[in-house]
This record gives structure tokens, C-alpha cells and sequence, in this order.
């Protein structure tokens, strides 16, 4: 029996489970009964487990029959402050709560590899360490996790992160080396002016026109200061100023975000908004206060591991299943962990023929359950390929 057909065998449990935990979904850093029901699962596997990790994160590790490095699989538990309608049974029973972006899956695909591992554990070289990270749509999981010592308890040499992808065909994989997804900055700028009477501009140093004319100039900083062969993005999301149609307020504000594939570019554009921002308030008479924070760095997969990845899925469901990705302006806190240690992440394709394909985020978005036995089983043979006999060989060092 193959990888894929055993994890066919497990599809109707881990499908229960997968709705479960979509009918009860917990938000970032509230994930109590997601997190004590995995650790559950674990322990019921035989697998050593700890929890509180990241305030509400699970760790568990399966030891393989001798020493050698440890691969760890990182899953996501939280949901999304979404109210989703009633289009399923198991739709969500907490309302302002929702698995919109498929975490609840990943939760299903996760545990359903180390259930295919678990049996498997004579055959391993190393250890799989099982990360099941909370506030992960806070961008905050995987820094509490890793201030709490995640690389260190145990040791992590490598990490593979994986994701539902709706635009991808159902029986697909994405795989590419290199940026998978882009750097993630916030700005909030704060334009302080001189208000006054709508009829009597000239009295005044109106913040308004300043916010307008900084959005209209903030659109030259990528088309006109980036490469055109280099990716970024500029969007501004949220302009506020004023309460009266006839006063000119002494403050305006807005806020946005910026995008990069590339620590070079992301640079590069921080440095030019700053200065778009700062003259143009200037030159209209009002002053500047701009707060820009770097949240998450790019997303960049080790091409070793990206050529791991694909052999494994082609292994899995066949060449032809396994496809390059191309990189995405959006972001996962997985880069941080790509920063400490090498890895991939990898896309799962959930668009199945005769379903609505709704974007992550989506209120009715939901996870076509056969993507579960495909993800645990590619995830698995990554593990046997690069643990098993034939993988790398044991450290010489103790541990």
C-alpha cells in the first residue's frame, strides 16, 4: 500500500476532525481547546509533547531509532475574526470567529503525517519535531514560539511549512526555490497641520491636501524608484481626517502597507517613502510623523530543500503533479523560522472542479477535506526521504 493510499485510509477520521475544529474555531493566542486536542492526538501516537509553548502553541517530537538531525513540520491553529454564513453544517458556531484561511487543515494534514510516521519510527535517523504554532494572522506565533526556545528543545535543523493554495488545481503542489512570499512592513503617518474655515484656506496649513497629495506621491515609489524587474508594493488602506464638510481639520492620518521580495528593495523603498512623505508635507506647510515597522521578513526557501520537496510530492502524486509556484506579495510568519534554519514551504492546490473558489480571508472560505490525505502523505515522504535509510547521515557530535 502506497503513502497516499494509507492516508486515504485515514481521510473519514481526520475529515471528523477537520470539522471540528471549523465549527469551533479560536483566535490568536486563545487556541486552549485546539491545542489540547492535538495534544491529545500526540500523546495518544506515544509522542513526547509539551505545551504552553508560545503561550498557546503544542510541540511534540517522534524519535526515530537513532540519532541523526531533526526535521521539523509547522501547522497553524488560529482563525480569523470573520462571521461565516451558514453554508455547512459544520460552519462556524462562534460568531466574529472563523476558519477562513484553512488552518483548521492544516491542523487534519499534520496530524494525519505523523500518524503515518508513527508507525514508521524504526526507519528514522533523526527526529520529526511537530511545531502546531497559534497567531499565526497576528504575526506574532512564531516569535513567541521562538523566544520560548523553539530551535533549541530540540535542536531543529531544518523546517517545512505548507499552506492550502485555492488557486491551485485539488492534486497539485507548489514548490518553487528562492522568495515564495514577501517582506511585510506597516506605515502610519500622521500629518499635523493648522485647521481652520473652509472658506478661509489661506488661513490655514491643510493636512488633507498634504494626505492627498502623499498618497498621489507615494504611487511613484515603487514605479518610479524600483527596478521594473523587481517586485514591490505600496498600498495605503486607511486615510482619516476631519468630521465637517466646512472645517478644515489640523490633522489628517493614514496608514498602509509595503511589500518586497527582497531585503535590497525593501530597503530601497522604505528609504524613498520616507522621503516622498517628509517633502511633500513640507512643501505644503504642515509637518510629518511617520511609523514605520518592519513586521516579517521575506519568505525564502533553501533551494536544497524546495528540490526535496518536489521529489518527494513527485513521489507522492507523480512529476506532472508537482508545479512552480510563482512568489507571492502576501506574507507568513514562517519566515521567520527560515531565517534561523533552512527549509521550504510548500503549497497544497485545493480548487476542485464544480466548487465556488473563494480567496483566503473569505467568509464562506472553505477547504476541500481530500486535500488532507495528499498534504499528510508528501509531508510524510519528506520526512522518510530525508530520515530514512539513504538520508543524511547521523551527527557526530552529541546531543
Amino acid at each position: 500500500m502506497t503513502l497516499l493510499q494509507e492516508a486515504g485510509r485515514l481521510l473519514p477520521a481526520l475529515t471528523k476532525l477537520r470539522r471540528h475544529l471549523h465549527a469551533h474555531p479560536e483566535l490568536g493566542f486563545e487556541e486552549y481547546a485546539t491545542a489540547a486536542l492535538v495534544a491529545a492526538r500526540l500523546r495518544r501516537l506515544g509522542l513526547r509533547v509539551r505545551s504552553h509553548v508560545g503561550r498557546t502553541g503544542v510541540v511534540a517530537v517522534l524519535q526515530g531509532a537513532s540519532r541523526g538531525p531533526t526535521l521539523a513540520f509547522r501547522a497553524c491553529m488560529d482563525a480569523l475574526p470573520v462571521t461565516e454564513p451558514r453554508h455547512a453544517p459544520y460552519a462556524s458556531r462562534s460568531p466574529g470567529r472563523a476558519h477562513a484561511c484553512g488552518h483548521d487543515a492544516q491542523v487534519a494534514i499534520l496530524l494525519g503525517a505523523v500518524a503515518l510516521l508513527a508507525p514508521r519510527a524504526s526507519m528514522l535517523r533523526g527526529r520529526v519535531a511537530l511545531i502546531f504554532q497559534p497567531a499565526e494572522e497576528l504575526d506574532a506565533g512564531a516569535r513567541a514560539m521562538l523566544a520560548d526556545g523553539l530551535l533549541q528543545n530540540p535542536r531543529l535543523d531544518a523546517m517545512v511549512g505548507f499552506h492550502g493554495q485555492p488557486e491551485l488545481p485539488l492534486g497539485r503542489v507548489g514548490v518553487s526555490p528562492g522568495p515564495v512570499m514577501a517582506a511585510i512592513d506597516t506605515f502610519r503617518l500622521t500629518i499635523e497641520g493648522r485647521g481652520g474655515h473652509g472658506a478661509l484656506p489661506h488661513q490655514t496649513a491643510d493636512p488633507i491636501v498634504a494626505a492627498a497629495a502623499a498618497v498621489v506621491g507615494l504611487q511613484t515609489v515603487v514605479s518610479r524608484g524600483v527596478d521594473p524587474r523587481e517586485a514591490a508594493v505600496v498600498t495605503v488602506g486607511c486615510l482619516r481626517a476631519g468630521e465637517t464638510s466646512n472645517v478644515i481639520p489640523p490633522r489628517a492620518e493614514l496608514a498602509g502597507t509595503v511589500r518586497a521580495l527582497r531585503p535590497a528593495v525593501r530597503r530601497c523603498v522604505e528609504a524613498r517613502l520616507r522621503q516622498v512623505v517628509e517633502r511633500t508635507c513640507a512643501a505644503l506647510g504642515t509637518r510629518a510623523r511617520l511609523d514605520y515597522r518592519a513586521m516579517l521578513p521575506p519568505l525564502v526557501n533553501d533551494p536544497r530543500w524546495a528540490a526535496r520537496l518536489r521529489q518527494a510530492a513527485a513521489a507522492v502524486l507523480g512529476p506532472r503533479a508537482v508545479v512552480t509556484a510563482a512568489p507571492s506579495m502576501g506574507g507568513d510568519d514562517f519566515s521567520h523560522y527560515l531565517a534561523h534554519v533552512p527549509g521550504c514551504y510548500v503549497w497544497l492546490g485545493e480548487r476542485a472542479s464544480g466548487r465556488p473558489v473563494r480567496p483566503w480571508h473569505h467568509p464562506a472560505y472553505d477547504v476541500d477535506d481530500r486535500v488532507i490525505p495528499i498534504g499528510a502523505a508528501v509531508l510524510a515522504q519528506v520526512a522518510l526521504d530525508f530520515l530514512g535509510d539513504g538520508g543524511p547521515a547521523p551527527r557526530a557530535r552529541p546531543r
